[in-house]
């Protein structure tokens, strides 16, 4: 069966198409609760990811580093829970981090400003013109962590398979909606896109592994091969090389490790000038 993705800004109503759904299929529902399963996978405090994934770096909150780092280990809790059958999923994130695999259906629900709004403000306790600064303040600094991370805007249609505007129709109605797109043949799993999906649980795993080694590493899997690309100062890499492959010793579903490095210009340039 396929795995469906429910994307949406704050308080736009995705959370209750994807409950809606759930209930309609009899899939498995996971929202940011993989959060929780993440931070006590990793032990790191909860709080730590519900900043990472929603703030961007900033000179008194966290470093571009540690957003790495704890995004990392998200995308590999997620990735490995992905690998199970019957999943929905609802996240801001998430749709952005599995990539090449057919039978995930991306769905975005969006819905009027003001709408919004007036949800967020029943939901807190607050009065319609604060929550919609609110509203305001956490869509710029969305789109700011976006651009941070993923150098786009997930807002942009293109990157979803459908988008649907709970304005103008219920919530039952797009929970209709993507149960019959779901069933569509182009997103039933294939051998080839269940080995993809894997492929990705792999590298992310890897990655997450690898992260505290070298924040910006990139890990591509193909049944158990790895290859990875790091960077180092010419001094350092068989020292890096060395590290890499001491924690990927007996590492679970590793067959065979290639390692490029490439030279750290910067960081040359930067012990030079010291």
């Amino acid at each position: 069966m396929p795995i469906i993705m429910i994307s949406s800004p704050p308080f736009s109503g995705g959370n209750i198409v994807a409950e809606t759904l759930s209930k309609q299929m009899g899939y498995e529902l996971i929202d940011d609760e993989l959060m929780e399963t993440s931070a006590k996978k990793y032990k790191v405090h909860v709080e730590k990811f519900k900043t990472a994934l929603k703030r961007a770096p900033s000179l008194f909150g966290m470093s571009q580093e540690e957003i790495l780092k704890y995004t990392a280990y998200f995308q590999a809790t997620l990735l490995s829970t992905l690998t199970r059958d019957k999943i929905i999923y609802h996240g801001s994130v998430a749709h952005m981090m599995v990539s090449g695999v057919s039978h995930v259906l991306k769905a975005y629900i969006v819905a009027n400003i003001n709408d919004r709004a007036s949800r967020m403000a029943a939901t807190e306790g607050i009065d319609e013109k604060k929550a919609l600064k609110e509203i305001q303040k956490l869509d710029k600094e969305h789109k700011k962590w976006i651009k941070t991370l993923f150098n786009t805007d997930d807002s942009n249609p293109v990157l979803y398979d459908m988008v649907l505007n709970i304005g103008q129709i219920t919530v039952e109605d797009a929970a209709k909606i993507i149960q019959d797109a779901s069933e569509n043949r182009r997103f039933q799993p294939m051998t080839y896109s269940e080995q993809c999906m894997r492929n990705l649980a792999l590298s992310s795993r890897v990655r997450a592994e690898l992260i505290t080694i070298d924040s910006n590493i990139v890990v591509r899997a193909d049944y158990g091969d790895l290859t990875i690309q790091t960077k180092a100062m010419e001094k350092d890499k068989e020292k890096k090389i060395t590290s890499i492959r001491e924690a990927l010793k007996d590492f679970d579903g590793v067959k065979k490790v290639e390692i490029n490095v490439v030279e750290d210009f910067f960081g040359q340039v930067s012990t030079m000038l010291r």
